[in-house]
């Protein structure tokens, strides 16, 4: 059983963990769709013809 101060600082390292979690992945995500945006805008390769 857990003292109510324990639980509350319990709660708030929890809550603290998943705000950083939420911030990581809105970090990849940004990075990711940077990544597709430019690999889209690349010129494709020109097939050499004999």
């Amino acid at each position: 059983m857990l003292l109510p101060g324990q639980e509350a600082l319990l709660r708030a390292s929890y809550d603290t963990a998943f705000r950083q979690l939420l911030g990581a992945l809105a970090g990849l995500a940004v990075a990711l769709a940077g990544l597709v945006l430019y690999l889209l805008r690349q010129e494709p390769p020109q097939a050499s013809r004999p």
